[in-house]
């Protein structure tokens, strides 16, 4: 079960930093255009991305229950064959 919930851990750090830079990039792009002299449109801080990361990846770590119940069904193994 462990294997299952650091894939599921993993995958969700993978796609927090994912979507957390494609992110990051489209608001320096908009920031970027915005004329000069007026405010920024969208901030980075620093608690922004602590949380969008640790959410992506208590996200990812919230699979241990369907991993648990993976683990435990037995659907894996192979049904009876017919004679």
């Amino acid at each position: 079960m462990g294997e299952f919930l650091t894939e599921a851990t993993l995958i969700g750090v993978l796609g927090g930093l994912v979507g957390y830079g494609l992110g990051a990039a489209i608001t320096l792009i908009v920031n970027g255009t915005t004329p000069p002299g007026q405010s920024t449109l969208f901030l980075l801080t620093p608690a922004l991305t602590i949380f969008a990361i640790g959410f992506a990846t208590v996200l990812g770590a919230s699979g241990r229950r369907p991993s648990r119940l993976a683990c435990g069904s037995g659907w894996t193994q192979s049904p009876p064959q017919n004679q």
